[in-house]
């Protein structure tokens, strides 16, 4: 890193955690740990921008002593430990929610609805036990019941998302975002198309989140991999992506880091916080 990146006034950092803290087994190393800790204790807040439910960035929260609310399900659901209050909810129209279920039926592809305590699958299958691995939490089928999404019950769906082959998923992604225009579509990975209610992106939350906590996007760096993460990437101070993100994420970032397989950003904020070894 050079040393105009470490003598910025930085405040703050927005870091995404599938493709860039964590590596691709989806679980983030106890030097990724580390280096969130010892951002936060130099005086850099982190901020966890995450498409997955709360579990797992939680348990990263507490491991790494970090003090800002957490952005979950890809920007609907914010969240501040340790009390767990719900600082903002954006749950996707039960219009939209539907037509998910219809375009999922007839495009062949994967589907899953997610609540604040459970995730709703189409079918089980491979997405549906990847998912139970990734999120440490309930994964059921679609069924009727208190406790199901909309439309199948009550309970306000703050994310929707399809899985499959990329290459199917590329076919599908205009068809989906041409009939989903009521709602947000945005590539998270190349094998998942999340769908969120409009004004729930990343950047609509960190904004928030900014905001409560008294800070300004020109103290901001933003880490991410997918085509979710462009909304912050673009209004940050520096945009940092791993080298293993999508074209577009790393045609948007000012600077390209390491691999997430290798602990890519993990060294990132090593150098951002001043704890890099000196052989680094």
């Amino acid at each position: 890193m050079s040393a105009a990146f470490r003598s910025a006034a930085y405040r703050v950092v927005a870091v995404d955690l599938d493709g860039t803290l964590a590596g691709a087994d989806g679980l983030v190393t106890a030097r990724t740990v580390a280096a969130l800790r010892d951002t936060e204790a130099s005086g850099i807040r982190v901020v966890i921008v995450t498409g997955r439910a709360y579990p797992v960035p939680l348990a990263i929260w507490r491991a790494a002593h970090l003090s800002a609310p957490l952005i979950t399900c890809g920007g609907s659901l914010v969240i501040e430990p340790p009390a767990m209050e719900v600082l903002r909810a954006r749950s996707l129209p039960s219009e939209v929610a539907s037509g998910c279920v219809r375009l999922g039926r007839e495009l062949g592809v994967d589907l899953s609805l997610w609540t604040r305590d459970a995730i709703w699958m189409s079918r089980l299958g491979p997405m549906a036990e990847r998912l139970r691995h990734l999120e440490q939490l309930d994964v059921l089928t679609f069924a009727p019941g208190p406790r199901a999404p909309v439309p199948l019950g009550p309970q306000p769906v703050f994310k929707a998302m399809f899985g499959g082959e990329p290459a199917s998923l590329d076919l599908a992604q205009p068809v989906i975002a041409t009939q989903l225009s009521q709602a947000d579509v945005t590539r998270s990975m190349p094998e998942f198309i999340d769908v969120e209610a409009h004004g729930a992106a990343k950047w609509d939350a960190l904004e928030a989140v900014l905001l409560r906590l008294g800070l300004s996007p020109a103290g901001l760096v933003a880490i991410g991999d997918g085509e979710n993460d462009i909304c912050m990437l673009e209004r940050a101070a520096l945009a940092v992506a791993p080298s293993n993100a999508m074209p577009r994420v790393k045609a948007a970032a000012d600077l390209v880091v390491g691999d997430h397989d290798r602990e890519g950003i993990a060294a990132f904020l090593e150098g951002l916080s001043g704890t890099a070894s000196p052989t680094m």
